[in-house]
């Protein structure tokens, strides 16, 4: 115990000898190997009196899977006493292998958990549990031939799908790979967080924001939860992104023609099988976070890292309505106040015109070989366009009065709460 306590306060007065990233110790140009990741969260939970290291589950390839749990006091379990009452935050990093962003900010995070008071703090209200290397297996097929398009990291990253080849945010439905079943199983229904934040970085559009954003697009989710967060959650932390940093964030989407933005912004799909739909729809508030991929990779992680504080800070502030609205929508669940539900539904605009910035794309036929070539403006632009990023029911069902499954399924099954 005396080393233990010996430890604790070296760190305490010596911040500077808590692990450093990959990336960091790299200037940016590599990202962490999953024994990086490992020895990093060994190292900052080994003598922490506010972090616990688990291993909830294995990948496809027979790795360990690890959970980091930050509270205050240290908790190992959520049927732990003073677990009892707080907001859980869960921060998925890391679900395609690729796209690393993620895991990188939480590192920095649960870094300076332990070295910032502001964010020791929180822990009086919150309990944060961090998956920093959701997708093992994609993460060690590091490449420079990887994704060739992204700003970086120079000697590359994995790959997007885990080792049997699945996209792991397709799979929150149908459960077909291990890393899936296991933070269902293992994360999700036994912790029961309140809000899932699910980090990844953007493949298409040359537009002007640093990061986008979603929540869940499904619409049988529930309206005020929804609402909350882009009504309140969103807006506040836009504008302090901006303000505090100089970071210009916004919803997710791509242009729907590159060449024509004036054609509208759209986001991507209203399906529980990827992650924070699905969140979405057990009435949990969800966050999907995109960091800009033309952004340099430094740019790219500092702007997520800098994303979840202002969430969280915004939760600490704004916790007892968030646990409101969830168990209001629970309760509303379970006592049979919604009576049917979308099976059909069709994508729809705002409600007004949006200010998106933005890139033109320009087509022009090579002088040279007379084929027809695309380029990017780097003049940035505010289109004033649609965003279709809701979506409507266009048919329902009557909810029947009980389902019944087989008994395989029994501990897939998410408890009441």
């Amino acid at each position: 115990m005396l080393v233990l306590l010996i430890l604790s306060l070296f760190w305490i007065f010596n911040p500077e000898k808590f692990p450093k990233s990959r990336p960091e110790i790299t200037d940016y140009k590599q990202t962490s190997t999953y024994s990086d990741v490992i020895n990093f969260v060994e190292q900052i939970t080994r003598s922490s009196s506010i972090a616990t290291l688990s291993m909830f589950g294995k990948s496809y390839e027979g790795r360990d899977l690890p959970l980091v749990i930050l509270s205050k006091p240290k908790v190992s379990k959520p049927e732990d006493e003073s677990v009892r009452g707080k907001f859980v935050v869960l921060i998925i990093g890391n679900i395609h292998g690729g796209e690393v962003e993620g895991k990188e900010a939480i590192l920095h995070l649960l870094r300076k958990f332990h070295i910032n008071d502001e964010f020791k703090k929180m822990l009086d209200k919150i309990v944060v549990l961090a998956v920093p290397i959701l997708n093992a297996d994609g993460n060690e097929k590091i490449s420079r031939e990887n994704r060739p398009h992204q700003n970086g990291p120079e000697f590359g990253v994995g790959v997007r799908e885990n080792s049997q080849g699945l996209d792991l945010n397709r799979d929150f439905t149908k459960l077909e790979t291990p890393e899936i079943k296991a933070l269902i199983e293992d994360v999700i229904n036994k912790w029961n967080p309140h809000l899932v934040i699910d980090c990844h970085t953007t493949d298409g559009s040359y537009h002007g924001y640093v990061l986008t954003y979603a929540t869940g697009l499904n619409p049988n989710g529930n309206s005020k939860i929804t609402s909350f967060v882009k009504d309140k959650l969103f807006a506040e932390v836009t504008d302090k992104m901006w303000r505090k940093y100089g970071y210009r964030i916004y919803y997710y989407g791509n242009f729907i023609d590159p060449l024509d933005p004036s054609k509208g912004w759209i986001t991507f799909d209203h399906r529980p099988r990827f992650g924070t739909n699905y969140v979405g729809l057990i009435n949990r508030f969800a966050i999907l976070s995109e960091a800009y991929v033309y952004a340099d990779f430094k740019t790219r992680i500092d702007a997520t890292e800098k994303f979840i504080e202002e969430i969280l800070r915004f939760v600490v502030a704004n916790r007892e309505e968030m646990l409101n609205l969830i168990k209001e929508a629970d309760e509303l669940a379970l006592s049979g106040g919604v009576d049917s539900l979308g099976i059909r539904f069709q994508i729809k605009e705002f409600d007004k015109l949006e200010k998106i910035y933005g890139y033109r794309v320009i087509e022009y036929v090579d002088t040279l070989t007379g084929e027809k070539k695309r380029k990017v403006s780097d003049k940035l632009e505010i289109f004033e366009i649609k965003n279709f990023g809701e979506f409507k029911i266009t048919e329902k069902r009557k909810v029947p009065i009980a389902y019944v499954f087989s008994g395989k399924f029994k501990k897939h099954c998410r408890k009441a709460h």
